[in-house]
């Protein structure tokens, strides 16, 4: 049993900082799965305690730019791909795969707008595929 510590813009300085807040949230996710309300984990299966994973940091993760705040969008991108390819060093973030996300996200069937929001993403793209096209000239 792991527990995968995944962070495309690590820091040595805040390395330790980092490590003890995700045990600490290891912590909390156990406490909640192991409240009578939930009864996620019997407190008597040691081997189901999350605070009993080892911490695990994958070698070869992509590096976000600095400064882009594409962590979260790495995150949401691996957890999408993850049934179909495990593998934390070939997930990459580039410009599609923000539209990708924020179109997923946003094309629930609750929201108003979302006629609205596929229009002007696909004008969008339109408008992207014609500079790149005008920059190879055939």
């Amino acid at each position: 049993r792991q527990l995968v510590w995944l962070d495309s813009l690590p820091d040595v300085a805040r390395y330790h900082e980092r490590r003890h807040s995700i045990l600490q949230l290891a912590i909390k996710v156990e406490k909640i799965l192991l409240h009578p309300s939930v009864g996620l984990i019997e407190p008597t299966t040691h081997d189901n305690l999350i605070t009993n994973f080892s911490l695990v940091q994958p070698r070869g993760l992509p590096h976000q730019r600095l400064g882009s705040n594409d962590c979260g969008v790495w995150v949401a991108k691996w957890m999408i791909e993850c049934a179909y390819n495990n593998a934390y060093e070939n997930v990459t973030v580039v410009t599609a795969t923000r539209m990708k996300l924020a179109l997923f996200i946003c094309q629930s069937a609750n929201n108003v707008s979302v006629n609205e929001l596929v229009s002007k993403a696909a004008k969008h793209w339109d408008v992207q595929h014609k500079k790149r096209k005008a920059l190879v000239k055939v």
